[in-house]
């Protein structure tokens, strides 16, 4: 068995195993670039449809702006919160590590890459990416949806582990402070219907439940990414740092089990 080989079953047995695996997929340019299309993003919104008339300079300073919050709302909001990919981009992602993943956990490679919104308003674009900002804690902020799972990405109660997987991508936070909460091997439990309905999109699991499960969070170099399984149990990722958190999330979409 050739070296490429051996690593390509390491990373498989350890994904089947934890339920996520961290991979490199971007140059710092890459990164820069993507925290450049946010920005040009957010600052259009600002211009055109809020009072608010500053300008975002950095990203990772966002905090700092005067933005009353019910604008600061509409900014994140899920329905606008997201960018199309180039062509180069979506190539990188879907490497070949990633597809012999895929191929081994859903046994071919039709699929999709996606930004998923609200599924009951029909939220879904092919090729493109939703972005997070979440401000520092410590201006009593939480910006964070709680510990839920991928498998209900949408907002649609799903029961199908093999429907979909989920890449998480730091952009602004790669320590401890910042980074996704996870928790290794969750993806083993039956979660049920202890589901509860907020007024997030992904329903969220109660603390009583999710207490009972050990969470970690993993340290990044920028252009590294996670690939976790839609059954793991993540969120409640407070941002414990002093700037704004930036991170992307896309979905590959299992074409012959996705049905929405």
């Amino acid at each position: 068995m050739n070296n490429k080989k051996s690593i390509q079953l390491k990373n498989l047995e350890f994904y089947k195993r934890n339920g996520y695996l961290k991979i490199s997929l971007f140059s710092k340019n890459e990164i820069e670039n993507f925290k450049n299309i946010i920005k040009k993003d957010l600052n259009k919104k600002l211009l055109h449809n809020l009072s608010s008339k500053v300008k975002i300079e950095k990203l990772e300073k966002y905090h700092t702006l005067k933005i009353k919050e019910n604008e600061h709302k509409f900014l994140v909001q899920p329905n606008h919160r997201y960018f199309k990919f180039s062509k180069e981009i979506v190539k990188k992602i879907l490497n070949r590590k990633i597809l012999y993943l895929i191929k081994k956990m859903w046994g071919h490679n039709n699929i999709s890459l996606n930004w998923i919104g609200d599924l009951k308003k029909k939220q879904k674009v092919i090729n493109a990416t939703g972005y997070r900002l979440a401000r520092p804690s410590k201006n009593k902020n939480n910006d964070t949806a709680g510990v839920h799972i991928d498998m209900n990405v949408g907002g649609i109660i799903n029961k199908d582990k093999n429907a979909s997987t989920t890449i998480w991508i730091p952009i602004v936070g790669f320590n401890k402070k910042y980074t996704l909460k996870i928790s290794p091997r969750s993806h083993n439990y039956n979660h049920g219907n202890k589901f509860k309905k907020t007024k997030k999109i992904s329903p969220l699991l109660p603390k009583s439940y999710s207490k009972k499960f050990k969470f970690i969070r993993l340290a990044y170099k920028v252009g590294e990414a996670m690939i976790f399984h839609p059954n793991l149990l993540h969120g409640g990722s407070i941002n414990r740092g002093s700037v704004t958190r930036v991170s992307l999330d896309t979905r590959i979409l299992n074409l012959k089990r996705f049905i929405y």
